[in-house]
């Protein structure tokens, strides 16, 4: 029976034709090379979600870290585009590394008391925390790596290694009551709003009453002052100390026009107002321990040195206010004196008697 079988009828039967093993083999490169795909777009997406959720956490972390009074919850998820429960659960991970957060108003968070990414010494399980999220973006590896890396050394601060780079030796400021009202001004600022502000003058020593347009915040020999003029009076500019502000009130519901002379009203402010030029003429010789001082900083405009036989320096320049100046000269006598204007130098001697008296 089998006899009568043709050996090319069976290896024609068992034998698959060339151009359909092609398709096949095709057809299983295919299949092979979509599972590959599948898998790999499967990894990819597990990687650009593990990178979006750690991202969007810190960048949560920073929004609360600026936000002291609190942000939205349903606003988080409209900036994220995610739903109001991907950001609870953002949430929940924070306080489980370690950020307490206070969440007793409802639809809002923010950082408890104490709690921020700008302290130095973080608790160990903040550190271990954040530490453990920069190893695992390391499996996701390249720009991702690097961005998370990044953000998680700044709030580490792991360059610095706790230490401030700059150490300020200064007076302790004994109260700081009137800090409070910096938000406020800040926003006013911002927005351009009015406050209304009750303020001790020191020389009629009381109270008065304004409302100002504030336009900058000047710090100037351990004080903060406010640079602001008179609303409805915009030539009125003038520098109001924080200290001195015994209340505030923040008329948001008022706003002022800056003046389009802004940038130079800036660059010409000091604390006792706003100079329109500096046009007194001073020279001064300088002398001893206060060359350095002198040499370093620019306390007038249009300077011009010279080197002295003597060792000493003769000082030129222009300011737009006696009171400028005088700190500087009183604060390195006798290794500084006035040689013009003559003004100055009556000013500096009255003040000096005023003392000896």
């Amino acid at each position: 029976m089998f006899s009568i079988l043709n050996p090319y009828m069976v290896l024609n039967i068992f034998i698959i034709p060339p151009f359909l093993y092609v398709i096949i083999s095709i057809g299983d490169n295919v299949m092979s090379l979509w599972r590959g795909m599948k898998k790999s777009i499967s990894v990819l997406k597990k990687s650009f979600d593990g990178r979006r959720k750690i991202l969007r956490v810190l960048e949560i972390m920073n929004i609360l870290d600026r936000n002291i009074n609190g942000v939205s919850i349903r606003k988080l998820a409209d900036q994220f585009k995610v739903s109001v429960r991907s950001i609870q659960r953002d949430l929940n991970e924070i306080e489980m590394i370690g950020y307490d957060l206070n969440r007793e108003i409802r639809g809002m968070a923010k950082f408890k008391e104490g709690i921020g990414l700008k302290k130095r010494d973080l608790p160990e399980k903040m550190k271990s925390s954040l530490n453990l999220i920069k190893t695992l973006a390391r499996s996701i590896g390249g720009d991702i790596e690097r961005e998370i890396s990044q953000m998680i050394d700044a709030m580490l601060q792991d360059k610095i290694k706790n230490r401030e780079e700059i150490m300020l030796i200064a007076p302790k400021i004994i109260k700081d009551s009137n800090v409070s009202f910096i938000d406020d001004i800040k926003e006013a600022i911002s927005f351009g709003h009015v406050l209304n502000i009750k303020y001790m003058s020191p020389r009629l020593n009381e109270m008065q009453e304004f409302d100002i347009c504030p336009l900058k915040i000047i710090y100037y020999e351990g004080f903060l002052y406010v640079l602001a003029f008179l609303y409805n009076r915009k030539n009125s500019y003038r520098t109001y100390r924080l200290d001195r502000i015994k209340e505030l009130e923040h008329k948001r519901d008022k706003v002022f026009s800056f003046p389009e002379n802004l940038e130079e009203i800036l660059k010409t402010h000091n604390i006792w107002g706003v100079a329109k030029k500096k046009n007194i003429k001073v020279e001064l010789n300088v002398s001893g321990w206060a060359l350095d001082y002198f040499k370093t900083f620019d306390i007038m405009s249009d300077r011009v040195e010279r080197n002295n036989s003597d060792g000493s320096l003769t000082l030129k320049g222009k300011i737009g206010n006696f009171n400028e100046i005088i700190p500087y000269i009183l604060r390195f006598m006798p290794f500084v004196k006035v040689v013009k204007p003559i003004e100055l130098d009556m000013e500096v001697r009255k003040l000096l008697k005023e003392y000896i008296k």
